[in-house]
């Protein structure tokens, strides 16, 4: 895969030469599965010059092109989604949509999280901040139920195209914040795996109403993962906290705490 995106990477920078209107880009993200997709992040919205660098985008071999305005209306082009092997299930995702750049260790992580949370069967899941169903679609195969909540709403089109062509019928998208969630159903199991700014006062205390048997805390800053547990540890236990290397040679590590009802 890192032969494809720096062969992609050399065909973009050749693109870039010509500054107009391309000084308004701020970031480029490629993502790359059966196919590789772009998403850019730029300053102004110029349609006809957007247009042009998008279908130029394609010519160079993205399957589909998203330009992010930064109001809610990106622009696209091509095909919507790439196609990624999520342990052993098809997962689909728009360019806009957030998931983990070292694909290899997320999905030990996965395998991880599903095999230390058994015996799932029958149990009610809930999964926090799900992204487009990373961790909600393994565990829905073992599962009895699993509500998986997301604010972004393309990641949450990402995830409910993830149910259909999985073929799930035990799992379901809510959009909503967390702070704004009402959930009725008993919860067994809660996954949250927050941005690096970690979890609101208002989510910490919705997480301990709930009362569910086990949480699974997957975070990428332990300094914010500290100050949460320090928290939930009025009502909860450490099982067990992994650490796992998502991005050698930085400062960046992700966690995962596994927590029982006391």
């Amino acid at each position: 895969m890192i032969n494809e995106i720096n062969g992609i990477l050399s065909k973009t920078r050749n693109l870039l030469k010509d500054e107009r209107p391309f000084n308004e880009i701020k970031e480029i993200h490629i993502s790359c599965g059966d196919e590789a997709a772009a998403m850019i992040k730029a300053k102004d919205r110029q349609l006809s010059a957007w247009n042009e660098f998008a279908a130029a985008l394609i010519e160079s071999g993205f399957s589909g092109v998203f330009i992010d305005f930064g109001d809610n209306r990106p622009l696209k082009r091509g095909k919507e989604f790439i196609t990624l092997n999520l342990d052993s299930q098809k997962y689909t995702l728009s360019p806009i949509s957030f998931f983990q750049g070292n694909w290899r260790l997320n999905n030990d992580a996965v395998r991880l999280l599903k095999d230390l949370l058994q015996p799932l069967s029958g149990k009610r899941v809930l999964d926090m901040y799900a992204g487009a169903g990373n961790f909600s679609l393994p565990v829905s195969l073992y599962a009895g139920n699993v509500i998986a909540v997301e604010e972004n709403s393309h990641a949450v089109e990402d995830g409910k195209r993830n149910v259909r062509v999985n073929g799930i019928k035990n799992c379901r998208f809510i959009r909503s914040s967390i702070e704004a969630l009402n959930v009725k159903d008993r919860i067994d199991i809660l996954i949250a795996d927050p941005p690096r700014a970690g979890l609101t006062n208002r989510a910490i205390e919705k997480i301990i109403s709930m009362t569910p048997e086990r949480i699974v805390y997957v975070s990428c800053n332990p300094a914010t993962l500290a100050r949460d547990l320090k928290k939930i540890l009025v009502r909860y236990e450490i099982e067990s906290l992994r650490m796992m290397d998502f991005f050698p040679q930085t400062y960046h590590i992700e966690a995962l705490a596994f927590l029982r009802l006391k």
